[in-house]
């Protein structure tokens, strides 16, 4: 068994260098669109952008030198730095501290932010104050979490007048600085995942620990996210004996996703919401989703996945370098714990061929549910998290994909007129819809595999998506791209830069000669 938890859970090896430069070569008549084809420039002028990196302008000339397509050039010239440009609030250069917004929304969410500067980090060695920014989003998340560890979101200070959802009902209460209360697990797991990828991407890993560990509130929201660890893996008859519930949520809408349906049963909750019924199974319990939507099984296995994941990070780039020894057991016991509970709960077996699967979320009782969302962490994701090289974890994601990648998963949606563009959407926003951002993980799992084909057809859609703003967004209708939600969505024009860089890096081809590379005159 722990030679399997060794295979099945070892971390993704993260990109630790890039390639900026690749082999120039002038674009064929094929790959040419004509000038009224081509995608606008829709970067604010230097002067209004929040944030100006020389190291990722200079990404973003040389990879795109190397691109065919002038469409997808200029989606990637402003999709990458579209963070930097706009949602950097506020930035200290004396001390690590950074608020970034998510975009149309005036507010921090955990998730977003971590995703926002993750293709930064192929950077930071080559500009100290892109490095400073990062760290300082290390530095404010722990503030954040200290402050309200079952929180996903928050404001810029507790001086700022109450969010909109300063009425929601919830233990903890909810208080000033804090934007919205839903307790998604994915939260914690993404702080822990800029953490230690802040050390790994760094030339000086032992003096970026140091400034890690030694960040002021870096070790006590460590602490505050271990103590959610523990009481959310608890079951829901263990937690009933309590005299209140550790969390709780209430909220007045109209969406059935935006609150919590179960009355909770504790003597102090009366009128809060719970989760469905959960027993022990080793994972931890998540009211809400990485969409902020309710759950409708408490343990998801995809965010417990990146958990275990990223507690073993921690405890390796971090922690044990500094002598955190005792912090550092923990870590690992419960990162061991929740990889445990994945082998024995998460995969279940659907077909009479006994293929097994990973479900999206159960309950320990016998009930799972067999979706996908598109939002981070997802199951298509998961070789993000986990390496997918061998053992009964390469098996068990290959079917998974598959079935997530078709009509198996109720949130996969295809157009039934126009061009044919397919992809994983979100109950979010309701079915039939599109995000760019499962698109984009597609592309990411599909370099990895080294598809070429897959992963011009992942670009051609994520151009087509675009429906000629030059930006991506939240989500739109594949029949008619012009439809679409959120215009100012930064985390999917960050992640998208990322999969250009990591294409780039990879397989250049397709981005230089997609005619050879995949068998294609053009992207689209």
């Amino acid at each position: 068994m722990l030679l399997l938890l060794r295979v099945a859970f070892a971390c993704f090896v993260v990109i630790k260098a890039l390639v900026l430069t690749a082999a120039s070569s002038s674009s064929s008549a094929s790959h040419r669109e004509a000038p009224g084809d081509e995608l606008p420039d829709v970067r604010p002028p230097p002067v209004q952008r929040t944030f100006t990196s020389d190291a990722v302008e200079h990404a973003i000339t040389n990879i795109s030198a190397n691109i065919a397509s002038p469409q997808l050039a200029r989606l990637f010239a402003n999709a990458l730095p579209n963070t930097l440009d706009t949602t950097v609030r506020h930035f200290d250069d004396s001390k690590p501290d950074t608020f970034i917004i998510t975009g149309d929304i005036d507010a921090m969410w955990i998730r977003d932010a971590a995703n926002q500067v993750w293709p930064y980090l192929h950077f930071i060695n080559d500009d100290a104050r892109l490095d400073r920014l990062l760290l300082g989003v290390v530095a404010r998340m722990s503030k954040q979490i200290k402050l309200d560890a079952y929180a996903n979101a928050f404001q810029p200070n507790a001086t700022c007048a109450p969010s909109q959802h300063a009425g929601d009902r919830r233990t903890p209460p909810m208080q000033r600085g804090v934007f919205e209360g839903k307790f998604e697990l994915d939260s914690l797991a993404h702080f822990l995942r800029l953490s230690a990828a802040y050390v790994r991407f760094s030339s000086n890993k032992a003096e970026a620990a140091q400034r890690v560990i030694n960040l002021p509130d870096w070790n006590d929201a460590l602490e505050a996210l271990l103590g959610v660890l523990d009481e959310q893996s608890k079951s829901s008859d263990e937690q009933e004996q309590e005299p209140s519930p550790a969390y709780g949520f209430a909220r007045v809408t109209d969406t059935a996703l935006d609150t919590l349906a179960i009355a909770a049963n504790c003597t102090g909750s009366k009128g809060l919401g719970e989760t469905t019924p959960g027993t022990r199974t080793g994972l931890v319990r998540s009211h809400f989703r990485p969409s902020d939507d309710a759950s409708t099984f408490p343990f998801p296995v995809a965010a417990n996945i990146m958990t275990s994941c990223e507690l073993s990070n921690v405890a390796t780039y971090i922690l044990r370098p500094t002598g955190a020894l005792d912090v550092a057991k923990r870590c690992d016991a419960f990162s061991a714990a929740i990889a445990l509970g994945v082998l024995n709960w998460g995969a279940t077996s659907v077909d009479e061929a006994g293929e097994l699967t990973f479900a999206y979320e159960i309950d320990g009782y016998g009930s799972r549910l067999l979706m996908d969302d598109a939002n981070v962490p997802s199951l298509l994701a998961l070789p993000l998290y986990w390496h997918a090289d061998g053992g009964s974890f390469r098996s068990i994601y290959d079917v998974t994909r598959r079935r997530i990648l078709s009509s198996a998963n109720p949130f996969y949606a295809c157009s039934t007129t126009g061009r044919r563009v397919c992809g994983v959407g979100s109950p979010h926003v309701g079915r039939r819809w599109i995000w760019p951002l499962s698109l984009v993980v597609q592309g990411w799992t599909a370099v990895a595999s080294r598809n070429a084909t897959e992963i011009c057809e992942v670009l051609d859609a994520l151009v087509l998506s675009s429906a000629g703003t030059g930006l991506l967004h939240e989500s739109f209708d594949p029949n008619d791209p012009a439809h679409f939600t959120r215009s100012w969505f930064a985390m999917v024009n960050s992640l998208f830069g990322d999969l250009i860089v990591k294409t780039s890096r990879e397989m250049p081809d397709v981005l230089a000669h997609p005619d050879v590379a995949c068998n294609k005159e053009k992207i689209f």
